[in-house]
């Protein structure tokens, strides 16, 4: 999935085009953020490995995943419209959340399968998660294990280019956040939740954790990218936004 930062502009942005104001627009930022209040409870005992497989095993409820045994565990779409189609059009958080995930399901489709190969023990590419045993990142043709590729603490890895790319889209649309507008907003009791997969008290733990990623990216350095390619990087909001009108637009 998208970091915290890229999801959270790709919603201002969005925002712009859909013309929302007041306390739409408040309600639309913070809904495109709901899909990550994980109901896991994390033990700080877990090593990298347990940590992934049980977020993951959360996420596949709020992320409405599907998919058993693929590499990629994209959001189903017609899966969450089925059971949420009618609130979209008439309730905004409904709609933020349903924005979020496209956003993830065009990044695991369209962006993250230019950016790495799944491969089987003996180096075969593959498509399943039982059998993914190394991940060839196509940008510079280095193998990783799984767990250097998808461990929070690999600056080799995935989240190791997320951080990077926190700095790069903050200082790329002169992103500002503002932990306490919305705290105080929830505070107010304007907000509502329709959606019945997610725990709604973890959202204020949600926007501090967007809050420390915020603080820790605007003060970083601008590093390159050892996994994403800048030019892709570049046109992923723009290009999810346009998808995203273009595909829903019996939405709006």
């Amino acid at each position: 999935m998208p970091s915290f930062i890229v999801h959270s502009v790709a919603g201002r942005e969005i925002s712009k085009y859909l013309k929302l104001k007041g306390d739409d627009k408040t309600k639309f930022f913070i809904a495109n953020l709901l899909p990550d209040c994980n109901q896991v409870e994390i033990d700080d005992k877990w090593d990298d490995t347990e940590l992934r497989r049980q977020i993951q095993r959360g996420k596949r409820i709020t992320h409405f995943r599907t998919e058993i045994d693929s590499t990629i565990e994209a959001p189903d779409i017609d899966y969450f419209l089925k059971k949420y189609k009618n609130k979209i059009k008439m309730d905004i958080v409904a709609f933020g959340y349903f924005f979020h995930l496209y956003t993830d399901y065009y990044y695991f489709t369209q962006f993250l399968p230019k950016m790495i190969t799944f491969l089987d023990k003996d180096y075969n590419v593959t498509s399943s998660k039982k059998d993914n045993v190394y991940i060839k990142v196509n940008k510079t043709g280095k193998v990783l294990k799984l767990m250097e590729f998808w461990g929070k603490h690999s600056d080799e890895g995935l989240y190791g280019d997320y951080n990077r790319l926190n700095k790069y889209i903050i200082d790329k649309y002169n992103f500002k956040y503002n932990f306490y507008k919305y705290k105080k907003f929830l505070d107010s009791g304007e907000f509502h939740v329709p959606i019945e997969e997610i725990n709604p008290t973890k959202i204020y733990t949600l926007l501090r954790e967007l809050n420390n990623f915020y603080k820790i990216s605007f003060s970083s350095k601008i590093e390159e990218f050892k996994i994403f390619k800048e030019e892709d990087v570049d046109k992923f909001i723009e290009d999810v936004i346009d998808s995203f009108l273009t595909t829903y637009s019996e939405y709006l």
